[in-house]
């Protein structure tokens, strides 16, 4: 019940703008910074692939999957044994897809951290 409360209160206008302007936001910062004579911009273009692959596509392709189909589960309704095999369905692939988007994000901010403090720009 907690989770598919946390996956219904997730989804709101702030969220969204987080989730889709991150992705955004590195793309322009790649854009900003192409140059393939400079560090700065494969750190940054490594932090936009991270973010992208890593992140956001993991998350659209296999942890919302997931939060949808718990969604679906009435748990009012459900018995022991129904809630037993929901959970042994979704538990284990969630963390493991949760567990390496956390060390995709990771991976973006030191990309990022990387590209800010070892390579100045030009400008």
């Amino acid at each position: 019940m907690a989770m598919q409360n946390i996956n219904r209160e997730i989804l709101n206008p702030v969220f969204y703008i987080c989730f889709l302007g991150a992705p955004l936001l590195l793309i322009a910062s790649s854009v900003m910074y192409f140059d393939l004579s400079s560090p700065k911009f494969y750190w940054i273009a490594a932090a936009c692939a991270s973010y992208i692959i890593g992140v956001f596509i993991i998350t659209a392709a296999k942890n919302v999957p997931l939060n949808n189909q718990l969604d679906t589960l009435d748990i009012a309704g459900a018995t022991s044994d129904a809630l037993q095999r929901m959970r042994l369905l979704i538990e284990e692939p969630w963390v493991f897809w949760n567990n390496l988007r956390t060390v995709f994000s990771f991976l973006t901010l030191v990309f990022l951290i990387v590209s800010l403090i070892f390579f100045k720009s030009k400008d």
